[in-house]
């Protein structure tokens, strides 16, 4: 991935700018279980979200054909709890699978 990702930052009451992301009221949310959950859009010119997982899944970006079966080439693991991650320009859809015996509620929201 090239480019600069755009993230603006909140500013304080003298106006400068804080080094604190902020979450965009809008985002995806749903449980994933054994079953993949099916291409999933991402918020719409995500280029940085935040993923936040009730227990371990696998995610993998791609188109809104995008399919996933487990750890596989492309997946990545997020592990319960959030995680900052860049997406990649390309990807318009995400598509995800509980990575252990737990099914998991998984939020994706675009950082602005």
């Amino acid at each position: 991935m090239s480019g600069e990702v755009k993230v603006q930052f909140p500013a304080d009451k003298g106006g400068a700018r804080v080094q604190v992301l902020q979450v965009e009221s809008a985002s995806n949310s749903a449980t994933v279980t054994v079953t993949a959950l099916g291409a999933t859009a991402l918020p719409s010119g995500v280029e940085v979200a935040l993923l936040v997982a009730t227990a371990p899944v696998w995610i993998k970006f791609g188109t809104a054909g995008v399919t996933i079966t487990a750890a596989e080439s492309g997946a990545l693991l997020v592990p319960a709890g959030a995680l900052y991650m860049r997406v990649p320009s390309t990807a318009t859809h995400y598509n995800a699978i509980r990575a252990t015996g737990t099914d998991a509620a998984l939020c994706v929201a675009k950082v602005v």
